[in-house]
């Protein structure tokens, strides 16, 4: 008779662990499915961030190109509007292929 008993114990045992495995199995789909959905989130919102950070960045830096060669088109520029001036007032006629320029 103890054996029957203890039988049984280990099939009700049995059974319960089946049906707590079940619902943990469940619940870790669940949790996994839930983190996945999560981290898929906040990695396109990060890739997104990235993706902007850079692109202003390499916004900036054209910018700085393009500002640094305004500076130095403006350098040369005012350098030739010198040299002419310069030559105008000393009565040198500033010539440009065969055209005069004052």
């Amino acid at each position: 008779m103890p054996s029957i008993l203890a039988s049984l114990k280990d099939l009700f045992s049995s059974v319960f662990e089946v049906i707590f495995s079940v619902f943990q199995s469940a619940f870790d789909t669940i949790t996994g499915l839930l983190t996945w959905i999560v981290n898929f989130l906040v990695g396109t919102v990060q890739m997104a961030l990235h993706t902007v950070g850079e692109t202003l960045k390499a916004a900036g830096g054209l910018g700085n190109l393009i500002a640094s060669n305004i500076v130095l088109i403006a350098l040369v520029a005012g350098g030739i509007y010198g040299y002419v001036r310069y030559q105008s007032r000393q009565g040198h006629p500033v010539r440009v292929g065969n055209k005069k320029l004052n």
